[in-house]
C-alpha cells in the first residue's frame, strides 16, 4: 500500500514542484501495510485524481491520505482522499462531473492540456472493485476527491520493527514553512515513538533547538525552500554553533534540484531526502547509528566521466509527466539536475529568475509553446544585453520542415523525441563548446548537418520496443512499471480526448491530442501507437478530418 501510494506521488512530484505546488501524502498508522488487491487498477485511479488536482491548482498545496474506515480479521475498508487548493468545481457542472465527455469549461482543455475524462474510468474502476467515488467542492476554493475500496488482508503482514530501531530516544525537530508538510512529519515520527517537535521557520527553530539545550535535538529536518533564511542557510548557522553543531541535518528538497556532494559537505548536512518525502526513506536515514555523510543522496554518474563540464545550469521545459521523468533521468545519468516547468510561460518567468547555461524546450506545451517561448526570451536578453542562453529544441514531430522551425525561432539545437542518451550527451557537448565562443548574435547556426535525414518512424510491425522502454525506465524495474502503468492512465485519457474531438469535427483538438500521445508513446517505446497517431496529427495540422 505505502509503496503504491508513494510511487504514484513520485511520479508527479516534478509537474507539482514545477508549479511551486507542495505535494504531500500520508498513511495514518493504524492502516495495515501489506493488503491484497489490484495495485495496477489502483494506481491509475489515483494518478488520475492526483494528476488532475496539480493540473487545476495553481497555488497552495495537493494533499493525499489513506485512513482506515474499519476492518476485520481478513478485510479492511479504506477511504483515499486527495485534497487541492486549485480552481473549484462550479456547482452547476458537479452532478456530471463523472459523465464521458462532460468538461467544466471549454477553455480548461486549452489551458490546462487535458480532459478530465478519466474520471468517468476511474468511477467504472472504483465500483468494479466495490468501492465509491465522489468528490466535494467550492469554486476557487479547492476539491476533495475521495474513493473507498475493500482489500483482504495478506497472512502476517510485515511490520516496521520499531522496536528495535532504537528510534524510541530520538529528538528531532520538523522546520517547514508549510503547516501540512510539518504535521504529517510530525505524525509520522511519532507513529514511530519518537520525539517530534516542529518550526515554522529559521527563527522559530533556532529558539526551539537553544530552548532544548542540555536535552539537544539529535536531528533537524530542513527544508529546503523557506522564506526569510532557506534551508542551506539555516544549516550552516546551525553547524556554526558549538552548543547545536553536533545535530545531525537531513534536508528535503525537489527532485530537479538535488544536492551535491560538496554542496551538502559545506553545509554540514548529512543526507538529502527527496519530497515528497518517501517513510521508507526517511526511516532509513533516522535508523543509522551513526548516519554516514550524504548516505541519503541518491548516486549520480558525474558529468566528467562523459566528458562534460560538472557545473551546467539546465532548465527543462515539457508538460507532459512522463518525458519530465524520463528526461530527468538521463540527465542524472549523465550527473546533472535540472529545474523543470509545464509550459513556455513558466519557462520564460523561470528563465528571468535565474541564469541557465541551457534549456531543454518542449516545441508544443500549453499556454505557451516552445517557440514563442523562445522568442520572448531572446527579446528579453537583447533588451538586456544578457548573454544569450543555450535552447536546446525537443519535438515529437518528424515532419519536413520543423528543424527548420525551430532555428528560425532562434534556438540553437534539435533533439527529436525519444531523444537517446548519445544524441542528448551530444547536444550538452554542442553547448559546452559554444560557451568558450565570444557569439556575435544571439542565435547560433543549425548544428546538425543540413542533409541528415528526418528521424525514423518506428515501424508499426514493433508493437513496444522494450530497449527503449527499458532504456527510458534507467533499467530500474520499479520505474519500468510506473512508467507502464502511467502510461495507460494518461493514454486512456488522451485517446478519449481525440475521440471525442474526432466526433466534434475539432481539427485543433485533434491535431493537440494526437501530439501529446505521440509524445508519450515514443518516450516509452509504444511504437506500434506511433504512425496511426502522426496521420491523425498531421490531419488536425491540415484541417483534413472527412475520412
Amino acid at each position: 500500500m505505502q509503496e503504491t501510494i508513494e510511487g504514484s506521488l513520485e511520479l508527479l512530484a516534478e509537474t507539482a514542484q514545477a508549479k511551486n505546488i507542495e505535494l504531500a501524502g500520508f498513511v495514518l498508522a493504524d492502516v495495515p501495510i501489506q493488503l491484497r488487491g489490484d495495485p495496477g487498477r489502483l494506481r491509475q485511479v489515483f494518478v488520475n485524481l492526483v494528476s488532475n488536482a496539480v493540473k487545476f491548482t495553481e497555488y497552495g498545496e495537493v494533499i493525499v491520505s489513506v485512513a482506515n474506515m474499519s476492518e476485520t480479521e481478513t478485510h479492511v475498508d479504506l477511504r483515499f482522499e486527495v485534497r487541492d487548493t486549485g480552481i473549484g468545481i462550479p456547482p452547476e457542472v458537479q452532478p456530471r462531473l463523472f459523465q464521458v465527455f462532460s468538461q467544466a469549461d471549454s477553455s480548461t482543455t486549452r489551458r490546462y492540456g487535458g480532459t478530465g475524462l478519466g474520471l468517468a474510468i476511474s468511477k467504472q474502476l472504483i465500483e468494479m472493485m466495490g468501492g465509491q467515488i465522489g468528490f466535494t467542492s467550492v469554486a476557487n476554493q479547492g476539491s476533495t476527491f475521495w474513493f473507498t475500496v475493500r482489500l483482504e488482508k495478506q497472512r502476517a503482514a510485515a511490520k516496521i520493527p520499531l522496536d528495535q530501531a532504537g528510534l524510541a530516544d530520538l529528538r528531532v525537530l520538523i522546520v517547514d514553512d508549510n503547516k501540512t508538510n510539518r504535521r504529517i512529519l510530525e505524525d509520522q515520527l511519532q507513529a514511530w515513538g519518537i520525539r517530534a517537535a516542529s518550526a515554522a521557520g529559521a527563527q522559530e527553530a533556532l529558539e526551539k533547538l537553544q530552548d532544548a539545550l542540555p536535552d539537544p535535538f539529535d536531528v533537524v529536518l530542513l527544508d529546503m525552500h523557506m522564506p526569510g533564511m532557506n534551508g542551506i542557510t539555516l544549516a550552516k548557522v546551525i553547524k556554526a554553533d558549538p552548543k547545536t553543531a553536533a545535530t545531525r541535518l537531513i534536508i528535503l528538497t525537489s527532485l530537479g534540484q538535488l544536492m551535491d556532494d560538496d554542496q551538502l559537505a559545506k553545509a554540514g548536512i548529512s543526507a538529502c531526502l527527496v519530497k515528497p518525502v518517501k517513510q521508507g526513506r526517511l526511516y532509513e536515514c533516522l535508523t543509522g547509528v551513526n548516519l554516514p555523510p550524504h548516505a541519503a543522496h541518491p548516486a549520480q554518474d558525474h558529468a566528467a566521466a562523459n566528458g562534460l563540464p560538472e557545473d551546467l545550469h539546465i532548465l527543462l521545459a515539457e508538460d507532459n509527466v512522463i518525458n519530465q521523468k524520463v528526461a530527468v533521468a538521463q540527465l542524472r545519468k549523465l550527473g546533472y539536475t535540472a529545474e523543470v516547468v509545464g509550459n513556455g510561460l513558466e519557462a520564460v518567468e523561470a528563465s528571468k529568475r535565474s541564469l541557465f547555461d541551457v534549456i531543454l524546450m518542449d516545441c508544443q506545451m500549453p499556454q505557451m509553446d516552445g517557440y514563442e517561448a523562445t522568442q520572448q526570451i531572446r527579446l528579453r536578453e537583447q533588451a538586456d544585453g544578457a548573454k544569450p542562453v543555450y535552447i536546446i529544441a525537443m519535438t515529437a514531430n518528424a515532419m519536413q520542415g520543423d528543424r527548420e522551425k525551430c532555428l528560425q525561432a532562434s534556438m540553437n539545437d534539435y533533439l527529436s523525441k525519444p531523444v537517446k542518451d548519445t544524441e542528448l550527451r551530444g547536444a550538452l557537448s554542442r553547448c559546452c563548446a559554444a560557451r568558450v565562443v565570444e557569439l556575435e548574435e544571439t542565435r547560433l547556426g543549425p548544428s546538425r548537418a543540413q542533409d541528415e535525414p528526418e528521424p525514423e518512424i518506428p515501424n508499426d510491425e514493433t508493437l513496444v520496443d522494450l530497449e527503449r522502454l527499458e532504456a527510458a525506465a534507467n533499467e530500474d524495474p520499479k520505474m519500468l512499471q510506473e512508467l507502464v502503468e502511467l502510461y495507460f492512465a494518461q493514454a486512456t485519457d488522451l485517446m478519449n480526448g481525440l475521440r471525442g474531438a474526432i466526433n466534434s469535427g475539432s481539427a485543433k483538438d485533434v491535431n493537440h491530442f494526437a501530439h501529446k500521445l505521440v509524445g508519450a508513446s515514443l518516450a516509452c517505446g509504444m511504437s506500434a501507437m506511433v504512425p496511426p497517431l502522426r496521420e491523425l496529427e498531421r490531419r488536425g495540422k491540415e484541417g483534413h478530418l472527412g475520412d
